[in-house]
């Protein structure tokens, strides 16, 4: 009987029959699609975040992407559930639009509090994809409790920021310079962040974090001392 009304009410969301039943206890939801960085060739990891004035039980969204330049990669539960209690009834690309995800999520038989990490979309940035921002938008949502009450939804689109740099190229100007190393000072220093590429560009000396040495690792090649950064 539950799950004869867990697919009555993912229906009714669907076709968007799914009304407000108690006036007075309106539902507000917000649904954000996060911002990350990546570069051609790598995987990235979204979040979508919800954020509710109310327990919810069922939600159904369809996000748009740029399939010329990302490829997404089917849900898997191990490392694409959020921390809420939803689980994935159905993803994966729609069959009328090939750069749309269509997802549904339920909880098993009962409302759940809707403030935190819905899921992750997983993309691979397809190589040569060139530098730029890969907007993600929600073109499709709603939401409502075990009741019936629908959620009156906003939502607020993402993207990726694809930033591929070389290595050493700290502040992204496409050359490696002095100021390069002072880029990492002050990141180590904590008056200046680095994010996606640009972290990446700053491990010089390849072992997979940014300390001192990799300012005097940088140094040291703009001065002609070393002939590589790895």
């Amino acid at each position: 009987m539950k799950k004869l009304m867990i697919f009555m009410l993912i229906l009714m969301l669907l076709c968007g029959f799914c009304g407000t039943v108690y006036a007075e206890n309106t539902i507000d939801t917000t649904i954000t699609i996060g911002n990350v960085y990546g570069e051609a060739g790598k995987v990235v990891s979204v979040p979508v975040y919800v954020q509710s004035t109310g327990p919810l039980m069922a939600i159904v969204l369809k996000v748009r992407f740029d399939e010329n330049s990302l490829e997404y990669i089917p849900y898997q539960s191990s490392s694409d559930k959020g921390n809420l209690g939803f689980s994935l009834v159905t993803s994966g690309i729609t069959l009328n639009d090939s750069d749309v995800i269509g997802i549904t999520l339920s909880s098993s038989s009962k409302d759940v509090n809707a403030n935190g990490v819905l899921l992750y979309l997983r993309f691979n940035i397809k190589e040569g994809t060139s530098n730029g921002i890969k907007a993600l938008e929600v073109t499709f949502a709603s939401a409502a409790n075990m009741a019936g009450t629908a959620a009156n939804i906003t939502t607020t689109a993402g993207g990726i920021t694809i930033d591929k740099r070389i290595k050493g190229d700290v502040d992204g100007d496409g050359k490696i310079g002095t100021f390069d190393g002072i880029c990492i000072l002050k990141y180590l220093s904590g008056t200046m962040t680095l994010e996606g590429s640009a972290q990446s560009a700053a491990d010089c000396d390849g072992n997979g974090t940014v300390e001192i040495t990799d300012a005097v690792t940088l140094l040291k090649y703009v001065a002609r001392i070393i002939n590589t950064l790895n």
